[in-house]
């Protein structure tokens, strides 16, 4: 782990301006029973506090139990669906630096050890100096002192922790949604599949054969590229269904859709319900922007 330490220096180093506006630390608190769906937009890294959740991601990882002192990573652009099994604490950490510059000199060491990983949103015991600079910033966050540059150091202090605390197969596991052979094609269709209307369209952006297209996305997302899109777009009016007070033809026009036959044909078929009855299931759920108020109002 020393080669891997010494480069994670070095990244900061270099990457100073790059991290002091992209570090962000949150607090949430959410009750026994509540349910969450939701997609991140940024990578995260959590830890459980306190509590126990269930979690679902990207229809592709489930683990019926995540409890208290466990850490594991969320990529940006993931769906997941939570379910609060006891009243939880969690301290969120954005991992921008992870998934972007930092990755091909920082993850790719651990690329070797994937094969031997059978990944399940893997986690890993947050351990004591973890647990100790965490609550050294919950307490700037409760005291309004947290600001970029201190955001920063401790920011670096936790991954430099991590890289320092755990053996290579231990961070491989921990790591497995970044330490990808086609970082840069992973980025590539999180950025542009909302942008097409086929998988042709993707195909033709991308630059490269038909062929390697497919053979790539299989290996990074696991499945063909077709379901996934289908999923990507079930996923999102899954979303939408859960805004408070959405109507059908609300949720027709934001979803894109041409006509009421067409989209209730196709909730039908993919959902399993009418959009009508989507909805109705859909409300008690909380969205991303509503836990983030919640939890923001909270601090």
């Amino acid at each position: 782990m020393k080669e891997i330490l010494k480069d994670f220096s070095r990244i900061y180093r270099l990457q100073d301006e790059f991290l002091m506006e992209k570090t962000d630390f949150l607090i949430v608190r959410q009750k026994k029973g509540e349910r969450l769906e939701m997609e991140i937009k940024n990578g995260i890294m959590a830890i459980i506090l306190t509590g126990e959740i269930s979690m679902m991601c990207n229809h592709l990882w489930m683990r019926e139990s995540i409890k208290e002192g466990e850490m594991f990573l969320l990529l940006e652009k993931s769906f997941v669906s939570i379910e609060v099994l006891e009243d939880t604490v969690a301290f969120l950490m954005r991992s921008d630096s992870l998934s972007k510059q930092g990755e091909a000199l920082m993850l790719n060491k651990l690329l070797k050890l994937t094969p031997l990983i059978d990944y399940n949103l893997n986690s890993l015991p947050a351990c004591p100096q973890i647990m100790e600079i965490i609550t050294q910033i919950s307490s700037y966050l409760k005291s309004g002192i947290m600001n970029d540059s201190l955001a920063f150091i401790k920011r670096m202090e936790l991954f430099f922790v991590l890289l320092s605390s755990y053996s290579g197969m231990e961070l491989a596991s921990l790591l497995y949604p970044l330490v990808s052979r086609f970082p840069k094609f992973r980025h590539f269709i999180l950025c542009n599949y909302r942008n097409v209307k086929s998988v042709k369209e993707l195909i033709q952006m991308s630059d490269i054969s038909k062929s390697l297209f497919y053979e790539k996305f299989k290996e990074e997302f696991h499945m063909p590229v077709k379901e996934w899109m289908l999923q990507k777009r079930v996923d999102m009016i899954l979303l939408k269904a859960a805004k408070p007070g959405i109507t059908v033809k609300q949720l027709i026009i934001e979803c894109d859709c041409c006509s009421f036959q067409q989209f209730n044909s196709f909730c039908k078929k993919h959902i399993g319900m009418s959009p009508r009855d989507l909805i109705k299931e859909k409300q008690g759920i909380i969205s991303l922007e509503a836990a983030l108020l919640r939890n923001k109002g909270r601090k």
